[in-house]
């Protein structure tokens, strides 16, 4: 007889040895439970016989441990290919999914000894392999993505670690010069160069576009450093160019740029860039963490003031 309590433990139960001509008893039963965890198998066994009076027990303990270039990994069972995936730098404390090709939807790996392993790879196929890594000590942790791509033989394991990019979130305000803002506004954003002369060349970043919500604000996400440049569009035929440098990352806790507020009636730049009519160079006003930040753009319920949460809620 064998049943389930629940979803991870089994009881099995049985009778041996009958003989109609024998006394009941003669015969042995046998008692089992089993139950399986996120990293080992645990079966206890007991033995009766009542002929010999005897009683024995027996546990069997089973995991599975994984060791590669110096990373141990943990599981209940493991295959003969698997993946081990290490979140290091910002990303230490965060979560790490993975999911093949034609998965519907990512698998939360559990990490132990700072290591997610996953097994559920087939050899001597191709195997494409995302990996996502974030969601870190707080609300607003950031997160990365990981693509591979090998055909892997038996007993074969890979291993990467991941951290995050020396990339920034860019914001600011564009203004007219009245003071209201250049609400869902939109343009193509470029990286700044110099040809063989030294002239400035703009080459559109195929990565990012720069669009502004209703207040004026833009946010340009996984901004690498170098020398930034967009269109603002004045009037029906004037167009200045708004040029904005990303340094190179010293803190990588400090994320976000917040550059200087735009207003269209400048200051410009001395040098007016060709076919442009004129020039804005915007600085960067502030470093902060993307904690910081996030919260500032959308503050918790226990940073708004009594009076206004009182005026919301009146009659």
């Amino acid at each position: 007889m064998n049943v389930r309590p629940t979803k991870r433990d089994s009881v099995n139960l049985s009778l041996s040895g009958i003989k109609w001509n024998d006394h009941p008893e003669n015969h042995v039963f046998y008692g089992t439970w089993t139950h399986t965890g996120n990293l080992s198998t645990l079966s206890v066994r007991q033995q009766y016989s009542r002929e010999s009076g005897s009683l024995s027990t027996r546990a069997n303990l089973t995991t599975s441990l994984a060791f590669a270039d110096g990373m141990f990994g943990i599981a209940r069972s493991i295959g003969d290919v698997y993946m081990m995936v290490r979140p290091v730098g910002q990303l230490k404390k965060s979560s790490v999914s993975i999911a093949r090709n034609m998965d519907s939807s990512p698998t939360e790996v559990p990490k132990h000894f700072g290591n997610a392993l996953y097994s559920g790879l087939s050899p001597y196929v191709q195997n494409s392999v995302v990996a996502y890594v974030g969601g870190g000590a707080d609300d607003y942790g950031s997160g990365t993505t990981g693509i591979y791509q090998f055909t892997p033989r038996v007993r074969q394991a890979y291993v990467t670690k991941i951290d995050m990019p020396d990339v920034f979130t860019v914001s600011g305000m564009l203004y007219h010069a009245d003071g209201s803002c250049y609400e869902q506004y939109s343009s193509p954003v470029y990286q700044v160069g110099s040809d063989e002369n030294g002239n400035m060349t703009l080459e559109q970043d195929p990565d990012l576009y720069l669009f502004t919500d209703q207040v004026g604000r833009y946010i340009l996400s996984s901004v690498k450093p170098g020398s930034y440049a967009f269109d603002l569009q004045v009037g029906e035929n004037t167009w200045y160019l708004v040029k904005f440098d990303v340094p190179q990352m010293e803190d990588k806790k400090l994320r976000v740029l917040e550059l200087t507020d735009l207003y269209d009636d400048g200051p410009f730049d001395e040098e007016r860039a060709d076919d442009y009519d004129e020039t804005i160079t915007l600085q960067t006003q502030t470093m902060e963490s993307d904690e910081t930040f996030w919260q500032m753009i959308f503050p918790s319920e226990q940073e708004v003031p009594a009076e206004e949460t009182a005026a919301s809620v009146a009659p």
